[in-house]
C-alpha cells in the first residue's frame, strides 16, 4: 500500500511539475524585464592607397588599394531629449572600440531611446535611436590618395579621409 502510495504521489508530482514548467515557458518575460533601446552596430571599413597610376583618359589617377588595420573608437553622448511627457532614466556617455581586424571590424552596443551624439575622430552626428529599431553605422577610412601632377601622378601618404553614415531615419538634429 506505501509502495502504491508513492507511486500515485511521484505521478502526481511529475504531471503537476511538467505541466507548470509548460505554462512557465510560455509567457513572455515581464515588461519589467525587458532592456529598453535598441541595438547600434558599428562597422568600420579601412583601405591603405599603395601606390597609383595615371589615368590618361580622364586625366586623373588610379587608387591601388589594399586593405589596412581596421581598430577606431567612438564615443556616443545622450543629447538633451527636449520636451519629454514622462521622466527617463538617466543615460551616460559611452565609448564603443571596434576590435582590431584587417579591412573591416564592427563592435554593437545597446543604447536607449532618445537622441545621441556620435563622435570619432574628426566626425560628428547626431542620431536617434528608436525603442527596439537597430540602427547600422558605417564608418569609413581611406589613408593616402593620389594627386595628379604635370610629370604622372604622386601618393600623399599623409592625406585620410574619413566618412561617417547613418541611414536617413535615424537621423537627428544636434540643436536643442
Amino acid at each position: 500500500m506505501v509502495s502504491r502510495l508513492r507511486a500515485v504521489f511521484t505521478l502526481a508530482t511529475t504531471a503537476l511539475l511538467s505541466s507548470a514548467s509548460g505554462a512557465f515557458a510560455q509567457k513572455p518575460p515581464p515588461s519589467s524585464l525587458k532592456r529598453p533601446g535598441s541595438v547600434v552596430r558599428v562597422t568600420h571599413s579601412h583601405q591603405l592607397v599603395k601606390g597609383c597610376a595615371p589615368n590618361p583618359a580622364i586625366s586623373s589617377c588610379l587608387e591601388k588599394r589594399s586593405p589596412a588595420p581596421a581598430a577606431t573608437e567612438l564615443t556616443l553622448t545622450p543629447l538633451p531629449a527636449g520636451l519629454v511627457s514622462k521622466p527617463t532614466e538617466p543615460r551616460g556617455q559611452r565609448r564603443l572600440a571596434l576590435p582590431s581586424a584587417i579591412g573591416s571590424s564592427s563592435a554593437e552596443t545597446r543604447l536607449e531611446p532618445g537622441r545621441w551624439l556620435l563622435s570619432w575622430q574628426d566626425q560628428s552626428t547626431a542620431l536617434r535611436v528608436a525603442e527596439a529599431r537597430p540602427v547600422a553605422v558605417q564608418l569609413t577610412t581611406i589613408s593616402g590618395r593620389c594627386v595628379a601632377v604635370p610629370s604622372g601622378c604622386q601618393l600623399q601618404a599623409d592625406f585620410v579621409r574619413r566618412e561617417l553614415s547613418i541611414p536617413a531615419e535615424f537621423r537627428a538634429s544636434e540643436a536643442h
